[in-house]
């Protein structure tokens, strides 16, 4: 479709969606720009929902464990390992309490 006719639909769908509800001309003419513009990026990249206009995910990236010494406990980084050393409670075998 050429984007004549693609203002043409817009146009058409603008006031088939606006009867009777006394829209100014403005809102009028804001409504027609972003129907067409809905209109000429469906028509250039396919529909939303095809398979072929998502894009894919970005691949997984992989991540280095870290292991608490105390308890063995596994985290993702080394900013865990240190709030959950914090509350580690294998790590109160090296205190005495009284």
């Amino acid at each position: 479709m050429r984007d004549d006719d693609l203002a043409e639909l817009a146009k058409q769908i603008a006031q088939a969606w606006a009867r009777g509800n006394g829209r100014s001309e403005i809102q009028g003419q804001a409504a027609v720009a972003s129907i067409f513009m809905t209109l000429r990026e469906i028509h250039d990249h396919g529909h939303p929902q095809n398979v072929s206009f998502v894009e894919n995910p970005k691949p997984k990236q992989s991540v280095k464990l870290v292991c608490c010494p105390d308890c063995e406990r596994v985290m993702r980084d080394y900013s865990a390992l240190g709030r959950h050393g914090k509350f580690c409670t294998a790590n109160l075998r090296n205190f005495r309490i009284k």
